[in-house]
């Protein structure tokens, strides 16, 4: 659903919620940027976090700058966010 938001859990000072609701949110605010051929900004959301991530789609798969992405290997809300972008594009 369009309008579930991911909050701040201030007990455990961490961003909660669901993949795709943080993906959805990263376009509902305009937060996702084309850079060039293959490559994506996804900007923080505000109050939430101050970094930014960039996301590149290689002859291997999706890439993300994100620690949920280099170190652990899992597809993160920014990748989803930039699928949903190029979805909406076409």
């Amino acid at each position: 659903m369009d309008d579930e938001l991911p909050y701040y859990d201030v007990k455990n000072m961490k961003l909660s919620g669901s993949i795709l609701s943080k993906a959805r949110k990263f376009n509902k605010l305009r937060l996702v940027e084309e850079r060039g051929p293959n490559e994506w900004a996804v900007k923080p959301i505000k109050g939430y976090n101050h970094t930014e991530y960039t996301v590149w789609l290689t002859p291997e798969g999706w890439k993300c700058s994100c620690q949920a992405n280099r170190i652990n290997h899992r597809v993160c809300s920014h990748i989803v966010a930039v699928q949903i972008y190029i979805n909406k594009r076409r």
